[in-house]
């Protein structure tokens, strides 16, 4: 939290307003002695004292004290990379400036969401997850009981929901979800509708170019998700595998997000590796790392000629273009998944699998010395 600033704008407001330091003591009843305290933060004014002086330089009592109990969302996004850096480094010590900035934050929400997002991404990086979960979770149930805002109330249910399968308690996540999907809201058409009849032509095709994009990386990475919960069938694979490679080429996904089109290749990798069907899953993992070496760590995404809206939209949204973990954590966590997934272990003595390691390896290195 900043520092309180009473002395300096005490003095700023008095000189702005033309009063000398004699003329303040007489208005408020006290000696010009105590004036020059408060001016010079030796001493503070008793607080009966505030609502005065904020009535004389007509200002409220915090911009007084120069206390700003919100954070902007500019402020916030610095916040959550700076604390994203630190989890990085030395996680306990990242642990006490979060609790710090959540104890003088505790009423601006959007910051609160934030953390509770910060807590969702880096859990594991922590010494204890299941303790950063559950601070998680209570967070999640401060937000939907305090906040005013319904759209982030409703935003902050669905964090609940992943907290709770991170935490392996499915059943509670189901409770609030419900046993059936129900069908996909329309919340976006309906707004492009509204604008169109507006005759809001032009924020009406922002707003559907953007919905057709995050469609079309659910559709992507839900079609991964079904191949593998059915990675023993082979024919079945390999028809989402063509439909899913159709889409990447398509919609040029490894230009605009780059991780979905590398999650997606390392999944089809490990799909081919489990049938031991091995060059067609070296021939999926160079593809992936290449994917990764030529990938810009400091963006989410990149727009293109088709989606030409995807940054101004991001930025509306979140004001926030840079991924949500810090990038070395990303190299880190790919090198371990690909190291470990027990389908690649008879690649690894393979030239082609080293290969694909040093790009991760290089990568590590350029994002670590990256400021």
């Amino acid at each position: 939290m900043k520092p309180l600033k009473l002395g300096e704008n005490i003095a700023a407001l008095r000189r702005k307003a033309n009063i000398t330091q004699d003329q303040l003591a007489n208005w408020i009843g006290v000696s010009k002695s105590s004036v020059s305290k408060w001016e010079t933060n030796t001493s503070y004014p008793d607080i009966i004292f505030l609502p005065q002086l904020a009535t004389l330089f007509n200002v409220t009592v915090d911009e007084l004290m120069g206390y700003e109990p919100q954070l902007t969302q500019e402020a916030i996004v610095e916040l959550y990379h700076q604390l994203s850096d630190e989890i990085a480094h030395d996680s306990d010590e990242a642990l006490k400036h979060c609790e710090e900035l959540l104890h003088t934050y505790h009423a601006c929400f959007p910051f609160l969401y934030k953390m509770i997002v910060l807590y969702l991404n880096h859990a594991t990086l922590f010494k204890d997850p299941a303790k950063i979960l559950d601070e998680a979770l209570k967070l999640c149930h401060y937000v939907e009981k305090e906040c005013k805002d319904p759209t982030l109330t409703k935003e902050t249910l669905t964090l609940e929901i992943m907290a709770y399968i991170a935490s392996d308690k499915p059943m509670d996540a189901l409770q609030l979800l419900g046993e059936i999907p129900r069908p996909i809201a329309q919340d976006s058409e309906l707004t492009a509708a509204c604008h169109q009849k507006l005759g809001n032509m032009e924020q009406a095709y922002r707003i559907l170019q953007t919905s057709a994009y995050q469609h079309l990386l659910f559709l992507i990475q839900d079609s991964i998700s079904f191949m593998m919960l059915r990675i023993d069938d082979l024919i079945a694979c390999e028809k989402t595998i063509a439909k899913v490679k159709s889409l990447l080429e398509l919609y040029q996904i490894s230009h605009i997000h780059p991780y979905t089109a590398f999650q997606s290749l390392l999944a089809i990798a490990q799909v081919y590796a489990h049938h031991h069907l091995y060059e067609e899953a070296f021939k999926e993992l160079t593809h992936s790392a290449d994917i990764l070496a030529t990938t810009n760590m400091d963006k989410l995404q990149n727009q293109d000629d088709y989606f030409t809206e995807l940054n101004s939209w991001l930025k509306e949204i979140t004001l926030d273009t840079q991924p949500p973990r810090n990038r070395t954590i990303v190299i880190e966590s790919l090198l371990q998944i690909i190291n470990e997934l027990p389908e690649f272990q008879p690649m690894k003595k393979d030239p082609r699998f080293q290969h694909c390691i040093r790009i991760l390896l290089q990568k590590k290195e350029e994002t670590t010395c990256r400021p």
